[in-house]
């Protein structure tokens, strides 16, 4: 069965609580003087117009492309925050660029620092709000590593005592024939 996003009445995902708090506690970074220098920059949003960002998973426009603004928690120069709309966990976040790319490793030097900048936003959010106990980050980067929507995007997942009975190896459980190399060990 598939989850449906949170969403309001009219269909737009809810604006979580710590947009705000966000907004007002964002360290200054590399991005944000940048943007200081180009006003137009610091209030840009994705710039891939919706008919050259088809996805070519699925062949519909990207949804990140196509992000609606009240979704958006965070953004500098070259990235935007957003809590992801089918969660994991409380406060599952996504870090993206505002330039269509697909993997980690087409976006530049300057994208790379403005979204691990808002990593750090969004880990202060989740440490402040959540509590989490741990935290997994992660990139699913090409279609046999799982990932769905053309689009870069980091995901932030708290992570807590007891979310799963043995949390050992997290990552490493994207192959799960080959995650418990412990066992062996014992």
């Amino acid at each position: 069965m598939r989850r449906q996003p949170l969403s309001t009445a009219i269909g737009e995902p809810e604006p979580h609580p710590v947009a705000s708090w966000c907004r007002r506690r964002r360290r200054a970074c590399a991005c944000e003087s940048m943007a200081a220098r180009t006003p137009a920059a610091a209030s840009a949003r994705p710039t891939q117009s919706t008919q050259n960002c088809i996805s070519s998973m699925t062949s519909s426009p990207c949804p990140f492309c196509e992000i609606s603004e009240s979704r958006i928690v965070g953004q500098n120069e070259h990235a935007f925050w957003i809590y992801d709309g089918f969660p994991v966990s409380p406060g599952h976040s996504l870090v993206i660029p505002k330039r269509h790319i697909g993997s980690f490793f087409d976006a530049t030097k300057d994208e790379r620092e403005c979204l691990f900048a808002l990593l750090d936003d969004a880990r202060a959010a989740a440490n402040s709000f959540y509590r989490p106990d741990g935290l997994n980050i992660g990139i699913n980067d090409g279609p046999a590593a799982g990932q769905t929507v053309p689009h870069l995007h980091i995901h932030l997942i708290p992570r807590f005592v007891d979310d799963v009975a043995d949390p050992r190896g997290g990552i490493r459980w994207v192959i799960p024939a080959k995650a418990d190399y412990w066992s062996q060990r014992d």
